[in-house]
Parts: structure tokens; C-alpha cells; sequence
């Protein structure tokens, strides 16, 4: 099926409420309508046929501007590239791009990730569960208290190497 034919499909589908969906691409590309609560069938005639020339109208607009876009991009490249100025070369062309300019531009690496930042307080919730089963600040964990004593660091590392890389 044409891209035109589909189209067509679509906008008759949504004349009568129903609901239609494209699958696939290119050869094996089709087109599945399924009726919904609000499908009807018009009494009047008239109603489709001012839905069709609406729809009409909309085709010829969209295909006027991309017959000119065509035209505007074949006087372009008649001449070569279009040439840009300072500014527009310098210009980030993408979201990504300008998003890696407004980024900080030196990456502190191997730096430790809140190390200032302040011990739990005794309000927590997890510090009175684990001082209601014995721990006193400054133990580390475990029956024996032969874990960690020191707490877990988190480290910035660079970007592209492994985990045990600092």
C-alpha cells in the first residue's frame, strides 16, 4: 500500500471514529483499523464528503510546502554548500552538543563524593534500629564486629574505565 493510499485510510478511519494504526516498513508495511466505542456510520452524506475535502485541502497544503522545500533545497545545491557565518559555525548545532558546552570543563577525577558531608544523626531511623540491637558509633558490623569499620567512599572515576580504577 501507497503512502498516499494509507493516508487516506487514516483520515476515512478517523471520519468515522475508528481507530487505525500502521505496521511495519517498506514492502511489508500494512495498515489495521479497529473499530471503538465511538465508531459510528454518518446519516448524512454530506458529513464525509466535507470531511474528505478537508482532508484534501490539508494534503494539498503539506504537499505544496514540501514540493518547495524540494525546489529550495535544489537551488542550494546547484551552488554547493550553503556557505555559514562565524557565528552559525560556532553555534552547537545539537542538544547534546550545547549541553556539552555548559558542562564543567575540568572533571575533578579520583575525587571522593561528599566527604565533608556531615554522620547520620542519632534521629535516624536506621542508626536507633541498629543502637536498639547493640551497635554503638564507631563499631563497625558484624557478630564480632569483624566488618568494616571505615564507611564506603565513593569515588569519581574516569568515564570508559572499570569499577577498580580510580
Amino acid at each position: 500500500m501507497s503512502n498516499n493510499e494509507r493516508r487516506q485510510v487514516h483520515m476515512l478511519a478517523r471520519a468515522y471514529n475508528l481507530k487505525s494504526t500502521s505496521l511495519g516498513s517498506g514492502e511489508n508495511r500494512s495498515t489495521t483499523v479497529t473499530k471503538t466505542d465511538r465508531t459510528f456510520i454518518p446519516n448524512d452524506k454530506r458529513y464525509i464528503e466535507r470531511f474528505i475535502s478537508q482532508a484534501q485541502q490539508t494534503v494539498d497544503a503539506t504537499n505544496a510546502l514540501s514540493i518547495k522545500q524540494q525546489a529550495m533545497m535544489a537551488k542550494q545545491n546547484i551552488y554547493g554548500p550553503p556557505t555559514l557565518s562565524k557565528k552559525e559555525k560556532n553555534k552547537p548545532k545539537d542538544k547534546k552538543e550545547r549541553k556539552k558546552e555548559n558542562a564543567p570543563k575540568e572533571v575533578l577525577q579520583s575525587r571522593v563524593v561528599a566527604a565533608d558531608a556531615a554522620p547520620i544523626s542519632d534521629a535516624n531511623v536506621g542508626h536507633r534500629m541498629l543502637a536498639a540491637m547493640g551497635w554503638k558509633q564507631g563499631d563497625s558490623l558484624g557478630v564480632t564486629n569483624s566488618g568494616i569499620v571505615n564507611p564506603i567512599e565513593a569515588v569519581i572515576r574516569q568515564k570508559g574505565k572499570g569499577l577498580g580504577t580510580l
